[in-house]
């Protein structure tokens, strides 16, 4: 096993940089790619827990008001079968007053036992005939519930519950401020281990492609590549190029009988004695 030591003359020193497995735009866009794929998956944890909450909200709210319906358009029923004010309401044109009647009462709040609502009574014809509301008013947004007035599968008229989603809406931005803040986290450990690893990947390739495993000295495609450069150069601007080979006699005794760790060890203290003496733009240590 000889060694090489090389002297380039006539070219900067930043020419000499080992080339590199990947290229700077092709680690650029793989980045881009990573930040993307974090950022993705960022925004899907931080809209889809308030999403989620905000739809099971509004579907369990719907179904509370639904019931709620029922309940009152039973309540409307028993009224318009013992009160013909009420009956000739739903079939009249008439206006009746019906605050005096018991489903025209409103609620109280401390012994309701449930969320405040809107209670509106409709005769056939779509005519208003009962606004029982809250106070204070529900907050907006509101949704609402309305289902058939029936008496021995006649109908009636209608009854329409509605509640206020502000509540939801309220639990749901709080649950979205804690969701953002999980999906910046997210974004942060997906976005910067993803590309630390990716680089010193990267580094680590681009540093065994130009080196020998073995010693850590420059490798055969260093000594390529820069003898490339610097004929380049040389042709461009007419300067000299030398290359200097040195020969360790006996290099084969001392694998053979110190083994080859020992004659690694010998590489690299050789390249160690050039390296003190030989300026940072001349290429020293290329095993051959």
């Amino acid at each position: 096993m000889g060694f090489l030591s090389v002297a380039l003359h006539g070219f900067a020193s930043t020419a000499l940089a080992a080339p590199r497995p990947f290229k700077a735009e092709e680690s650029e866009r793989l980045a881009g790619a990573v930040t993307g794929l974090a950022g993705l998956a960022a925004l899907a944890i931080a809209l889809s827990f308030p999403a989620a909450y905000l739809l099971s909200a509004n579907n369990r709210l719907m179904g509370v008001i639904e019931v709620r319906a029922q309940i009152y358009g039973d309540r409307v029923t028993d009224t318009a079968s013992q009160n013909p004010e009420l009956w000739n309401a739903f079939f009249g044109s008439a206006t009746v007053d019906l605050t005096g009647l018991v489903i025209a009462a409103p609620d109280d709040a401390r012994t309701a036992g449930h969320a405040p609502e809107r209670r509106r009574v409709f005769a056939g014809n779509g005519h208003l005939l009962l606004d029982v509301a809250p106070s204070p008013p529900l907050a907006w947004p509101t949704v609402s519930w309305r289902i058939p007035v029936l008496q021995n599968s006649n109908r009636l008229g209608d009854v329409e519950i509605a509640r206020s989603l502000r509540p939801e809406l309220m639990n749901t931005l709080a649950i979205s401020a804690g969701s953002f803040t999980l999906g910046l986290l997210l974004l942060i450990v997906l976005r910067m281990i993803p590309l630390r690893l990716m680089r010193e990947a990267i580094d680590r390739v681009a540093y065994l492609s130009a080196h020998d495993q073995r010693t850590g000295l420059p490798n055969r495609g260093v000594l390529a590549d820069r003898l490339e450069v610097a004929l380049s150069a040389a042709r461009r601007s007419g300067v000299k190029v030398a290359m200097l080979y040195l020969d360790l006699d006996h290099f084969k005794e001392v694998n053979d009988t110190l083994g080859h760790a020992a004659g690694d060890a010998l590489l690299r203290w050789q390249n160690s004695r050039y390296a003190h003496v030989i300026r940072s733009s001349r290429t020293t240590g290329i095993p051959a």
